[in-house]
C-alpha cells in the first residue's frame, strides 16, 4: 500500500508539472535514454529474481541432501573474496559485456550442479558461485555506467536508472518468495533452481544479442598492472577509498543481518512462532519503499540534496536501527527496526551506485569495485562466525558500530566534496575576472 501511495504521488507530481520546452535534440536523446534504461532495468530485475529465488530454498535443499551447509556457504563467500582480488582488471580489459555473459553461463552451470547430492560437486558449485557473485555486483553496473556515458546521456539521468532498479529489486524480491513456493510445491526444493537456469539463460541470450561491448583500462597485463593501477588510484584519491570503504563495511554488516534475522525473530516472539514468509515479504517491501523514498528525496528543492548528504542521513538511521534490537530485544521494536533497516538498504542501493559513478573512473570501475569486495567478504565471514558464537545483542552492536564507521566515512566524503565544489567555484570566478 505504501509503494502504491508513492506511485500515486509521483504520477500526480509529474502530471501537475508544466511541460518543459525541450530542444528537438534533447527530446530525441531522452527517448533513446528511456529505451536504454528500460532494457537495462528489465534485464536487471530478471537477474535479481533469479538470484532471489535461489536464496529462498538453498538452505532447505542442502539440508535435504544431508551435507555440511556451513562449509558450503563459507566456501562461497571465501571464493568471492579470492576472485575479487584479481577479477576486476580482467572485466575492464576484456569487456564488461563478456563478463555479464560469463555470469549468466556460470549461473546456469551452478544451478544444474545443485541437482547433485555429492558434496564435492556442490562445493565446486559454491566456488563457481564465488566467481558469479563477484561478476554480478561489478560487471553489470560497470557496463551500464560506461555505456550511459558513451551514448552521451546526461549525467543526472543516472539517478533515474539506479532509483528505478532499487525499487524493482525490492518488488521482485517480494515476488520471489511467492514464485519459489510455487516452484517448490511443483518440483520440490530443486524447483526454484530450475527456474533460475531458464532465467539466467534467457538474460544471457538477450545480452549477447542487444548489448554493445565497452571496455575499461586496456593497457598492460590485466593480471598485474590492472590491479596495481586500481590500488594506486585508491591510495591517491581519498574519495575513492571512502566510497569503497563505505560499500565494504555497509554490505558486510548487511549480510550479517541477513544471517541473523530469522533466529532473532524466533527468539523475540512470545510463543516462539513467527510467520517467516510474511516477515520476509515485509522486509523486501521495505527495500522497495526505500527506493521510492530516495526518488522523492532527490527531487526536494531545486536541485535536491547531494548524494553525499543523503548518505550521511542514511547511515545514521541504519546505525540506530541496528542498535534497537540489542537494547530492546522484544517483538515489535525488533520488527520495526528490521523494517527501517531494510528501507535504508533500498535507499543505499540507489545512492551507492551514484556515488561510485561519480568518483570511480570509468576505465577502472570493475577493478576498483572488486578490490573492495575482498574486505567486504572478510567482514561477512567475521559476522557469520560471530552470529554462531556470541549473543544476538553483541552481533547487533557489531552491525551498529559498522554503520557508525560508514557514517563517519560519509561525513568525511561530504566534506571533501564540498571543498572540491568550493575550489572549482573560486577557480571559475578567478577565470571570469581575468577575462573581464
Amino acid at each position: 500500500m505504501v509503494i502504491l501511495a508513492f506511485g500515486f504521488i509521483s504520477l500526480n507530481r509529474s502530471s501537475s508539472e508544466p511541460a518543459k520546452k525541450e530542444k528537438k535534440e534533447d527530446a530525441e536523446l531522452r527517448q533513446k535514454f528511456n529505451a536504454f534504461k528500460l532494457n537495462y532495468f528489465l534485464l536487471y530485475v530478471v537477474l535479481m529474481l533469479s538470484d532471489w529465488v535461489q536464496g529462498t530454498n538453498m538452505y532447505t535443499l542442502y539440508q535435504g541432501y544431508g551435507v555440511d551447509i556451513g562449509t558450503l556457504f563459507l566456501t562461497g563467500f571465501g571464493a568471492s573474496g579470492v576472485f575479487s582480488l584479481f577479477l576486476g582488471p580482467f572485466i575492464d580489459q576484456y569487456g564488461r559485456k563478456k563478463a555479464c555473459i560469463l555470469y549468466c553461463v556460470g549461473e546456469v552451470v551452478i544451478n544444474i550442479m545443485e541437482h547433485s547430492h555429492d558434496f564435492h560437486i556442490l562445493l565446486i558449485g559454491r566456488v563457481i558461485g564465488g566467481l558469479t557473485t563477484a561478476l554480478l555486483f561489478t560487471a553489470f553496473e560497470s557496463w551500464m555506467v560506461s555505456s550511459h556515458r558513451e551514448k552521451g546521456f546526461k549525467e543526472e539521468w543516472l539517478a533515474e536508472t539506479f532509483s528505478m532498479c532499487s525499487v524493482g529489486n525490492g518488488v521482485v524480491a517480494i515476488l520471489a518468495g511467492l514464485i519459489s513456493q510455487v516452484m517448490a510445491d511443483w518440483m520440490g526444493d530443486i524447483g526454484p533452481f530450475r527456474l533460475a537456469v531458464a532465467l539466467s539463460f534467457g538474460v544471457g541470450v538477450v545480452i549477447a544479442a542487444t548489448w554493445e561491448e565497452n571496455y575499461g583500462d586496456q593497457s598492460g597485463d590485466a593480471s598485474t598492472t590492472g590491479g596495481i593501477a586500481a590500488v594506486r588510484s585508491i591510495v591517491a584519491k581519498p574519495e575513492i577509498f571512502l566510497v569503497g570503504a563505505i560499500q565494504a563495511i555497509f554490505q558486510g554488516a548487511m549480510f550479517t543481518f541477513v544471517f541473523m534475522w530469522v533466529p532473532v525473530m524466533f527468539s523475540v516472539a512470545p510463543n516462539g512462532q513467527v510467520p517467516t514468509g510474511l516477515v520476509y515479504a515485509s522486509l523486501m517491501a521495505a527495500i522497495a519503499i526505500g527506493g521510492c523514498i530516495l526518488s522523492h528525496i532527490q527531487k526536494l528543492g531545486d536541485a535536491g540534496p547531494s548524494d553525499e548528504t543523503i548518505g550521511v542521513g542514511l547511515f545514521a538511521v541504519a546505525a540506530v536501527s541496528m542498535a534497537v534490537p540489542a537494547l530492546y530485544p522484544t517483538l515489535y521494536p525488533t520488527l520495526f527496526a528490521f523494517l527501517v533497516f531494510e528501507a535504508c538498504v533500498g535507499v543505499y542501493d540507489g545512492v551507492s551506485g551514484l556515488t561510485r559513478s561519480k568518483y570511480i573512473p570509468d576505465n577502472q570501475m570493475g577493478a576498483i569495485m572488486n578490490v573492495f569486495r575482498v574486505p567486504l567478504n572478510i567482514l561477512v565471514v567475521v559476522g557469520t562466525k560471530m552470529e554462531s558464537t556470541f549473543p544476538h545483542s553483541t552481533v547487533f552492536l557489531y552491525c551498529a558500530v559498522c554503520h557508525v564507521l560508514t557514517l563517519l566515512a560519509a561525513i568525511w566524503l561530504r566534506s571533501l566534496s564540498a571543498t572540491s565544489v568550493a575550489t572549482k567555484q573560486r577557480g571559475k570566478k578567478a577565470s571570469e575576472k581575468k577575462k573581464a
